[in-house]
């Protein structure tokens, strides 16, 4: 399998804010650090933020942070977010 262009998004997503720890993560900042285009990250956040993996804060100092400590959340976690599910052909 393959992952999708926005599962690789949302996988660098994911590592950004783990790496930031407690401190929020914008959109702008991730975009600018790995040129990706802000629109398509933009909306690999608000899935996340859907899918319970990350937390949106508005306003001045906001920005998104995960919902849990970055150990209990894996790469398949962030993977079924994005991927539809695959299911074994019968034989």
């Amino acid at each position: 399998m393959r992952p999708s262009k926005t599962s690789r998004y949302a996988l660098h997503a994911a590592l950004e804010m783990a790496l930031a720890g407690d401190e929020p993560v914008t959109v702008a900042s991730v975009a600018g650090k790995l040129g990706l285009p802000q629109t398509a990250l933009a909306k690999v956040f608000q899935q996340l933020v859907r899918s319970g993996l990350a937390l949106g804060t508005r306003g001045l100092g906001g920005g998104y942070r995960l919902a849990r400590p970055a150990r209990r959340i894996s790469v398949l976690d962030v993977l079924q977010a994005f991927e539809p599910p695959q299911h074994p052909v019968g034989r």
